[in-house]
C-alpha cells in the first residue's frame, strides 16, 4: 500500500478478523492494520508471517473524529510485526511469541480489561505503555528477558521457567483499578 493516509487493511465491520501467514505491508512509516469501531477484531500472525507497519485496534478512526464506541481485540503473533500496537478503550488480549519491532500502548478506561502475555521467543523493542485507568495484567510465561519498559499495569505474572528484567528497564505497577 502506498499514498498519504493508506492503509493495507482497513475496517470497522462488528466482526473482524485477519489471519496471516505471509507478509501484509503497509506504506513505509506508517499503518498496515488499522480496524475501528464498536466490535471486535482477531488478529493472527503466524510463525511466517510479517506486518509490515502499525497496527491498530481503536474505537474511532484516528483519521476522523471520535467515538465512545469499544473495539475489542484478540491478537496472536508468532512471526514478526515491523510497527508498534496500539489499543483504544475496548478489553485486548495480545499473546506473544514472535517480534514486535515498536512499542504496545493500551489507551484503557477504567471498564478495560486488558491482558498482555509474552512467551518463549518474544521481542517487544518498545515499551509497553498503558494508561492505567483499567485493569492491565503482563503475563510473562516460558523463559526469556523483558527487556521494554512497563508502565501503569496494574499485576504482573510470572508463569513460566525464568524472565529476567533487561538492564535500564523499568516496571511500574500500579497495584489495581
Amino acid at each position: 500500500a502506498t499514498g498519504t493516509g493508506t492503509r493495507a487493511i482497513q475496517g470497522r465491520a462488528q466482526s473482524f478478523t485477519i489471519a496471516n501467514a505471509g507478509t501484509i505491508a503497509g506504506p513505509a512509516s506508517g499503518q498496515a492494520i488499522v480496524v475501528y469501531g464498536n466490535g471486535t477484531a482477531t488478529l493472527t500472525n503466524a510463525a511466517t508471517g510479517t506486518i509490515g507497519g502499525d497496527v491498530r485496534f481503536t474505537d474511532s478512526d484516528p483519521q476522523v473524529a471520535t467515538s465512545t464506541a469499544r473495539r475489542n481485540s484478540s491478537t496472536t503473533n508468532a512471526g514478526r510485526i515491523d510497527g508498534s500496537l496500539l489499543y483504544g478503550m475496548g478489553s485486548h488480549a495480545l499473546a506473544n511469541t514472535g517480534t514486535i519491532t515498536g512499542g504496545i500502548t493500551l489507551n484503557d478506561v477504567a471498564a478495560s480489561r486488558n491482558t498482555i502475555t509474552l512467551g518463549t521467543g518474544s521481542v517487544i523493542q518498545g515499551n509497553i505503555v498503558a494508561q492505567g485507568r483499567g485493569r492491565n495484567a503482563l503475563v510473562l510465561t516460558g523463559a526469556g528477558t523483558l527487556a521494554s519498559s512497563v508502565s501503569d499495569f496494574t499485576t504482573l505474572s510470572a508463569q513460566g521457567d525464568a524472565y529476567t528484567l533487561a538492564a535500564g528497564t523499568t516496571q511500574s505497577l500500579s497495584g489495581g483499578a
